[in-house]
């Protein structure tokens, strides 16, 4: 059992670089959604008796190998041609079971074993669970049309037949035959019970929390990607960036000697800087269309004389403060930090 379940974690190793080397996760997503419509669409000239265009027809054709019928292969479909249909219907059905079965024995074995705590049983379980759905998604399709097909009758005559074969009466008027009893257990286990499986598999594995998981953080994500867009684009990362506060020296001595270089520029020839001066400087300095109710804001807060306009020492307290805020923003704005 060791040596089998060595062979089948190296098998499945294999398979799983082969798979992240050569095969993009969008192409696998992306040729599962291919081959689930073909298997779909390769079914309706079986299920709906309805006339199709000889085009259509010939293109449902081609398709019909992604169905995964192995009934009809070469050699297997010699034999299967002179089944009854109760043999075609338990052979096409339990075939699966066996398969998922085979699949299992690896497990099994090493669970039989008690070789629970290895990795090597870690591993040869994921790989069980990832080719046991694979399988699933294969043979869905065609399982579970051979499995309606027994419920799918004709009225010839004074009788009612099956259409898959006219030579088996209709299950349904015998609710006691082993067609009917055996097409209701099929329907039970693939129409309906592989996708409560599946539901089943993804909620044991938490993939629905997982998958919120990465909404939550993809949105948050985004969150802050826009909220630092907004201090970039705001007026104080603007004053910030022009006197070299965010990403240089920002000791207070520098900062005070840029303000009142922009001190002196803003007020031009008089003494001390209006709202107009302050504007007109940061359009002189690439800071153009300013937010009207910012800048007032900012000059009202350190405006202490309250006379409209502010002094050096003023200034030096407002570009401290924008300095100091931007700071704060930057330092807290990055993806690492949240």
């Amino acid at each position: 059992s060791e040596k089998l379940g060595e062979m089948y974690a190296k098998f499945s190793t294999k398979m799983a670089i082969f798979a992240e080397k050569y095969l993009d996760v969008n192409v696998m997503a992306y040729l599962k959604i291919f081959i689930s419509f073909w298997q779909i669409v390769s079914t309706f000239d079986v299920v709906y008796l309805v006339k199709w265009p000889n085009e259509l027809s010939t293109i449902w054709g081609y398709a019909s190998f992604l169905r995964f019928n192995w009934i009809t292969l070469p050699g297997i479909g010699c034999i299967a041609s002179g089944l009854t249909y109760r043999a075609f219907l338990m052979s096409s059905t339990l075939v699966p079971l066996v398969v998922a079965f085979l699949l299992a024995v690896p497990s099994l074995l090493m669970l039989l074993a008690r070789k629970t705590d290895t990795d090597r049983f870690i591993h040869v379980t994921n790989s069980f669970w990832y080719y046991l759905l694979l399988w699933a998604f294969l043979i869905y399709p065609f399982v579970s049309v051979v499995s309606v097909e027994g419920f799918n009758c004709k009225l010839i005559g004074d009788e009612s037949l099956l259409l898959k074969d006219l030579t088996v009466a209709c299950p349904t008027d015998n609710k006691g035959s082993p067609e009917f009893i055996w097409a209701v257990i099929s329907i039970a286990l693939y129409p309906l019970g592989l996708p409560f499986f599946l539901y089943w598999i993804m909620v044991y594995f938490k993939v629905p929390e997982l998958a919120q998981t990465k909404i939550d953080d993809a949105t948050l994500h985004q969150m802050v990607v826009l909220y630092k867009d907004d201090i970039e684009k705001s007026l104080v990362s603007k004053i910030a960036a022009f006197v070299g506060g965010v990403g240089e020296d920002r000791s207070e001595a520098v900062v005070k000697h840029r303000a009142q270089l922009m001190f002196n520029q803003a007020r031009g020839d008089a003494a001390e800087v209006s709202y107009a001066a302050f504007v007109r400087c940061l359009d002189q300095n690439g800071i153009t269309d300013p937010d009207d109710d910012e800048v007032e804001e900012l000059m009202f807060v350190f405006d202490d004389n309250d006379n409209g306009t502010l002094d050096l020492q003023e200034f030096e307290a407002m570009i401290q403060e924008i300095v100091h805020r931007a700071s704060k923003l930057s330092s807290t704005s990055s993806w690492e930090t949240l």
